[in-house]
């Protein structure tokens, strides 16, 4: 039935599941234009989800399948309004008991035209249970951040323990990083909002039959004002942390193909804790003159989780060529020469470049391989 933004009933009541079988535990979620209702129902025995979509002021769609393993309870959904890269659509997540512990969360997507996008795939399967049909989860997406949380009971019956936990995706619905435990101890009944100026989520349940809980939730934000300068044989990075509170360190990844897609993806070049909002930094060093490098920085959480990368390159000069002129002579080794001696250049950051050999000094063998690429003002490099 409709109410107004008054809060007055509007109209007479309308049957949205016209199910034959038993319908039960009923969602809806408002997709700009439409509305999409969810429910379980019992066809023909056990569960599945189903749906159909709700215009404002228009007649109802046509029934819509999301499932049908007979083993699909407590239904919930969250609505990407899609970009140039996306379309927009429902995220219809759901307990299934036909997981590999008999009770998982599970998602399904639904197109804006109110048709089922084919294949469930799995949102939280782990070997504990995740979800029951009594306390049913719950999903919610972030536009400005891009991702949908989902929101679940979590219990290990071995250990006799229970707490909510939520699961961080991206928009193809793929996990971003592990669960993390939000509450120990608890029933359940989860539910989850998104606020997108303040790019977080707000999640609530109940601890016992007196007691709801709740707790904000901020995905962890990428790193910012990522830049390189070069030097020789050496990038020098520096960016600000994130301010997310619980940020713990950077992991930064180069590659000279392409950007790294992930925080497992190419070399790894250093993980660097810090403190959140905080300025970092790092010489990238070994590396060969000329040749474009490919970074991305990967901010971690204290739930390994890992946000958006941030991206850029940098191009190193050539071994001895300390000013960036292109050639090698006495004033490169001006530099090398108010370096020579220095004993933890991993301390001692301005002369980094000046460990040629990489040894973390600069000594004899550093001043040696310097020699072989001396030709003077204006000329090629004798290396």
């Amino acid at each position: 039935r409709w109410v107004s933004s008054s809060g007055a009933t509007q109209g007479t009541e309308f049957n949205v599941s016209a199910d034959t079988q038993p319908s039960l535990y009923p969602t809806v979620d408002f997709g700009g234009t439409t509305f999409l209702a969810t429910w379980d129902c019992d066809c023909p025995q056990g569960g599945t989800i189903r749906g159909r979509c709700i215009p404002p002021g228009g007649s109802i769609g046509g029934l819509i399948d999301l499932t049908a393993g007979g083993t699909e309870v407590r239904s919930s959904a969250a609505y990407d309004p899609g970009d140039a890269t996306l379309p927009a659509r429902w995220l219809v997540h759901f307990t299934n008991h036909g997981g590999v512990t008999g009770s998982d969360q599970s998602g399904a997507f639904v197109t804006a035209g109110c048709t089922a996008v084919p294949g469930v795939f799995p949102i939280a399967n782990s070997p504990i249970h995740e979800g029951d049909t009594y306390f049913g989860g719950d999903i919610a997406f972030l536009p400005s951040r891009g991702r949908y949380l989902s929101v679940f009971q979590a219990s290990d019956d071995n250990a006799g323990l229970s707490g909510t936990n939520v699961q961080e995706l991206d928009r193809n619905g793929q996990r971003i990083g592990p669960q993390v435990s939000i509450s120990i101890g608890g029933n359940g009944g989860e539910a989850n909002a998104a606020d997108n100026d303040a790019g977080r989520f707000l999640n609530v349940w109940h601890r016992d039959f007196n007691t709801i809980l709740g707790r904000l939730y901020e995905p962890i934000r990428p790193a910012a004002n990522l830049t390189t300068m070069p030097g020789s044989q050496t990038v020098r990075l520096t960016w600000t942390n994130p301010s997310t509170p619980d940020f713990t360190k950077a992991v930064v990844r180069a590659k000279t193909t392409g950007y790294p897609t992930g925080p497992a993806d190419g070399t790894l070049v250093v993980e660097k804790a810090g403190s959140p909002g905080s300025t970092d930094g790092f010489a990238h060093t070994g590396l060969a003159g000329g040749t474009t490098v490919y970074y991305a920085v990967f901010a971690r959480d204290s739930g390994f989780v890992h946000a958006d990368p941030a991206r850029t390159t940098g191009v190193p000069y050539g071994r001895g060529d300390f000013d960036g002129d292109q050639d090698v002579d006495q004033a490169d080794f001006a530099y090398l020469q108010l370096c020579l001696g220095a004993q933890d250049v991993s301390v001692i950051r301005a002369c980094v470049e000046a460990d040629i050999d990489l040894d973390n000094e600069v000594d004899q063998h550093d001043v040696n391989a310097f020699r072989e690429c001396l030709a003077g003002p204006g000329l090629p490099p004798g290396c």
